[in-house]
């Protein structure tokens, strides 16, 4: 199963999911959380508060539940009906035991159009059934991935008609969550802070720590993320991911943003006076690729300002890979 290593919290929920296991995390505001060894893989202990939970209307028992990081604010929650450590979870990805029952959940401070934050859920894993938006309600008190996530959270899911095996996930009660740290598959060698890049999302600012060019069928993508990617994987688990596609007229066509803290992918074009772009590319294998963005443009809603210069690594197009 996938999962999380966290903190304590309280839920109300309806749907099923899974989870898995990290390291130590550091959590500034901006930038990925650093890696050092990992806490000792104790089994969580049970809420104060007895948690009621129910998985396709049937009553479950939650013996373990454990959160971590991928880097960014976000905390992954891993329900489960067994006795599960740290070490479990990363053992085992995302495989069950026989008559085991576990979900997921992610809690991350989801940012509105106006620029006002607040916790709440914004991805359920369930079986084979992943969704992520605006999905229940968080309150958050203790966030620290490393230590105990405690919060309170309300949220009801159903698996709509026609799309797979309908299922269900209810939670309610109080959740204290052992923390697994930081659990990422990225290296530290992967991480390209872009100190000369300003990117500021409905008047947030955001540091990106991932940058990457590839050539599509539309032109040159410029992928941002706010913690570190590579170019195989693309901004995987990030609190905060860009993609520009740019033009031959030195202009960003095309803006999907996407992340934990956002409620949905938002996608839109953009016109040739919005976000001005320059790309300068080496032969020597691409290192020394710049591209200077400068311009503004509403994306879905929101606001998005870019000014700078990006420092991207310069993938093989996808077809080479």
């Amino acid at each position: 199963m996938s999962g999380l290593c966290g903190h304590g919290l309280t839920v109300t929920l309806a749907l099923t999911l899974v989870a898995c296991d990290g390291e130590k995390v550091e959590r500034p505001d901006s930038g990925p959380a650093s890696a050092s060894p990992p806490p000792s893989a104790a089994v969580s202990a049970a809420p104060s508060n007895p948690l009621g939970a129910a998985v396709d209307e049937k009553p479950v028992v939650i013996r373990s539940i454990l959160a971590h990081s991928r880097g960014g604010r976000a905390l992954q929650l891993t329900f489960s009906t067994h006795e599960l450590n740290c070490q479990d979870l990363r053992r085992r990805g995302t495989l069950l035991e026989v008559g085991e029952t576990a979900f997921d959940i992610t809690l991350a401070e989801q940012l509105t159009p106006d620029g006002k934050q607040a916790w709440a859920v914004t991805r359920v894993r369930l079986g084979k059934t992943s969704r992520q938006g605006n999905l229940g309600e968080a309150t958050v008190s203790a966030d620290d991935p490393n230590k105990t996530v405690r919060a309170t959270v309300k949220l009801a899911l159903r698996n709509p008609a026609g799309r797979g095996t309908p299922r269900s996930l209810q939670l309610n009660g109080e959740v204290t969550a052992l923390g697994c740290g930081l659990m990422t598959g990225f290296q530290t060698s992967d991480a390209r802070y872009q100190k000369e890049l300003q990117v500021d999302l409905a008047g947030t600012p955001i540091a990106i720590h991932g940058a990457t060019l590839t050539q599509s069928p539309k032109g040159m993508v410029l992928r941002l993320s706010s913690e570190p990617h590579t170019c195989s994987t693309g901004p995987v688990g990030a609190d905060w991911a860009f993609a520009f596609t740019l033009s031959d007229q030195e202009a960003v066509t095309e803006a999907e943003l996407s992340g934990y803290r956002l409620p949905r992918r938002l996608q839109s074009s953009i016109d040739e006076e919005g976000i001005a772009a320059r790309l300068t590319t080496q032969s020597d294998g691409g290192i020394g690729t710049t591209v200077q963005l400068n311009g503004k443009a509403t994306v879905g809603g929101y606001l998005l300002e870019v000014n700078g210069t990006a420092r991207p690594k310069l993938c093989a197009p996808a077809n080479s890979r």
